[in-house]
């Protein structure tokens, strides 16, 4: 899927688990928790890039970066998250840092499940790369790269983040300017990401597609 896509994602999800979380302490903490809601939607949106920086596949001081593996980590990102939610549970005062990184761990794990869901890539024989298994997961080819599918799927992910934005609590109790930073940061990098994905990244997917499915469909 489109690094936008993720990024829309993570952006969402983060910031609706995190307030799910904060409920389960009472309202002097909650409120604490609360006033670094921006901070934990931009982690969250930061967390969903993050896997794709592998991307820039190249060699580094001997070892060699592969998209959607060096950075893809299924089990490894579900557990750490597990680990940091315990941990905020037990010491709300360390906020200000499981907050954020909690975000940035649920977004990241986000991103390499809904890659699995994605076709396959030219010249790897998954989708995604397991380290716990040490094996590459087959794509479900569901929602194929810059697809209609993925833009409905984006929508909704856009339609999400405006009924998050707009729901009466906690929004109305810590004042809507809260949102104002995660909300500019947001359209600041997704734009760009979007762009780009659809000006440079999409052809060469489409073009890589139906090449593959030429390979496929003549005989040997």
């Amino acid at each position: 899927m489109m690094t936008s896509t993720h990024m829309a994602a993570g952006f969402v999800l983060s910031g609706i688990s995190y307030r799910l979380l904060a409920q389960l302490f009472p309202y002097y903490v909650r409120y604490d928790l609360l006033l670094l809601f921006p901070y934990v939607l931009v982690a969250g949106l930061v967390g969903g890039l993050f896997p794709d920086l592998d991307r820039m596949e190249r060699e580094i001081l001997g070892f060699r970066v592969v998209h959607r593996k060096t950075l893809h980590f299924i089990v490894g990102y579900a557990s750490a998250g597990g680990l940091v939610a315990v941990l905020l549970l037990l010491h709300p005062e360390h906020a200000w840092i499981l907050g954020p990184l909690f975000a940035f761990l649920l977004s990241a794990w986000t991103h390499t499940v809904m890659d699995v869901f994605d076709g396959e890539q030219k010249g790897r024989p998954g989708a995604v790369y397991e380290h716990f298994t040490r094996r590459w997961i087959r794509g479900k080819e569901v929602i194929p790269f810059a697809s209609t599918k993925e833009w409905i799927l984006y929508s909704a992910i856009a339609m999400g983040f405006i009924v998050f934005a707009i729901y009466p609590y906690p929004i109305t109790l810590l004042g809507s300017d809260l949102l104002t930073l995660p909300a500019v940061f947001y359209v600041l990098t997704w734009i760009p990401a979007a762009v780009y994905e659809w000006k440079y990244v999409a052809p060469k997917r489409r073009d890589g597609h139906r090449a593959s499915r030429t390979r496929r469909v003549s005989p040997d």
